[in-house]
């Protein structure tokens, strides 16, 4: 690191810690209305972000005086309290803001109760200080006007993965450009091809199937974007089943040979691509349980691609990587990791025990998953760990059963919207794994190439791209992660 105005000779090994502090800015929007009843009405008078807090008004639509309208932040969290408000009238009182990110906010007089999502938006207060270190192992030296960062290692992946089923070539070019606003670094391209049902052994191409020129225009589209470009081929299933169950011709033991002989025909076809694209990385497959086990099968295939036997003679010179489940720890199970460029784990990690936690329930959950399963799993592997997938609906209940959505509407029984809990959620897996340097990066599942699209069903409540959460993620890729490699 370099200070303005200062020349010097920096030798051997050097800890450079440099401490940001940024600006205090607010802004608000509100979100969402849900009306329960006519007699208690929230408005916003002139709330902000922190310091200041959320200045809320009540007013009362009945026709007697309320008193004691009690109004609270997230399930209250902090709270405060209108002494009495006329007919016709309006109260206000100011609650302490909290990080920034969606509020839920509720008041609760005569009997009746108002709530109202309010997203609150902001930079780090100018109290607030973030350290980041790096190490330099070099003699350099160096005069500059500005402050720079030297960066060893790999740079952090914020990424995303970008479902564009159903999306025509520009509709996919504009929604990844709008990804961009995000901070975002990378995307992983995520396309389908399919077997028929658990048994089947012939895998092909699905009606949306992208063809080989459309990928390949978008992932030109994305190098344009400065955008490290991940090819995520996915199967499956058409029956409804799911892929962690395929039990080849239904035998014991399954006809594996059959089945990888046409897998491999699929990956091997998009492993070409990946090289012919200049995709920095290309992902072999996930989520595949029953086949995993499978390593003599697994190591073939990554052989071909890095061999070039896939593909006409040409190598794969890209990295290479598979997502399996956190689900029964298939990620620690996995025998073949060396194989591989980087070991990753689709990170549906349950971080809740019961519906509507709160963010220190989360936090203290994810601590958990990541001191006691994590951490001592990439030590082990000695590789950098990439979440393919990591996610949370906006619907209730996200944290206790990430990674699936029985509701896909706010009308379905038992499902309503929950952006407090969502934004929790984020929050905490960001301020879990920001000063992991062996987490190389984050691909959310997901944005959308053709927002509101219900094909597949539950990825529509994952979607992001008009949500709340975005600024939340938008400001955790704006910062600087420092060097990333893999644990000792």
């Amino acid at each position: 690191m370099s200070y303005k105005g200062i020349s010097s000779t920096i030798a051997t090994v050097l800890m450079i810690v440099v401490t940001l502090s940024l600006a205090s800015t607010a802004y608000y929007y509100t979100y969402e209305t849900v009306r329960l009843s006519t007699a208690v009405e929230i408005t916003m008078s002139n709330p902000e972000c922190p310091p200041s807090g959320i200045v809320t008004s009540v007013r009362n639509d009945g026709t007697s005086t309320v008193t004691g309208v009690l109004v609270s932040r997230d399930q209250s969290v902090d709270s405060c309290t209108i002494p009495s408000i006329e007919p016709g009238k309006t109260g206000s009182c100011t609650i302490t803001s909290g990080e920034r990110g969606v509020h839920l906010i509720s008041a609760m007089g005569g009997g009746k109760k108002q709530m109202k999502q309010v997203y609150c938006e902001f930079a780090i207060s100018p109290t607030t200080s973030t350290t980041i270190s790096t190490i330099m192992s070099t003699t350099t030296t160096t005069t500059t006007t500005t402050t720079t960062t030297a960066m060893l290692g790999e740079q952090f992946q914020k990424g995303f993965n970008f479902d564009f089923t159903l999306a025509n070539l520009q509709e996919a070019k504009n929604n990844l450009t709008y990804m961009t606003t995000t901070n975002a670094n990378t995307v992983a391209l995520v396309f389908r091809w399919g077997q028929d049902n658990l048994t089947s052994t012939n895998i092909h191409t699905l009606p949306q199937t992208p063809s080989d020129a459309y990928l390949t225009d978008l992932v030109q589209h994305a190098k344009s974007l400065n955008l490290k470009v991940v090819l995520k081929p996915h199967l499956s299933l058409l029956n409804g089943s799911s892929k962690w169950d395929i039990v080849p011709c239904g035998t014991t033991p399954p006809c594996w040979n059959q089945w990888f002989s046409s897998y491999r025909n699929f990956i091997y076809k998009y492993a070409a691509l990946a090289q012919n694209t200049g995709s920095d990385i290309f992902i072999i497959g996930g989520e595949i349980d029953n086949a995993e086990p499978q390593e003599v099968y697994w190591r073939d295939l990554i052989e071909g691609i890095r061999n070039g036997s896939c593909c006409g003679g040409v190598p794969y010179t890209g990295k290479l990587t598979y997502g399996p489940r956190q689900a029964g720890d298939r990620y620690r199970l996995l025998t073949w990791w060396d194989a591989l460029d980087y070991a990753a784990v689709d990170a549906y990690f349950k971080v809740s025990t019961e519906c509507d936690p709160t963010f220190n329930e989360i936090k203290a959950n994810w601590t958990n998953a990541l001191n006691n399963k994590l951490k001592p799993w990439a030590s082990n592997v000695k590789k950098l760990v990439i979440f393919t997938e990591v996610g949370y609906t906006y619907f209730n209940c996200t944290t206790f059963s990430p990674g699936t959505s029985s509701c896909l509407t706010a009308q379905d029984p038992g499902c309503h919207l929950d952006y407090a809990e969502q934004r929790d959620a984020y929050e905490a897996t960001f301020q879990t794994f920001f000063n992991e340097p062996w987490i190389t990066g984050f691909w959310w599942y997901t944005w959308d190439g053709k927002p509101n699209s219900t094909v597949p069903p539950d990825r529509l409540p994952f979607g992001m791209n008009y949500n709340p959460v975005k600024s939340n993620v938008t400001y955790w890729y704006g910062l600087n992660w420092g060097q990333r490699n893999p644990l000792p």
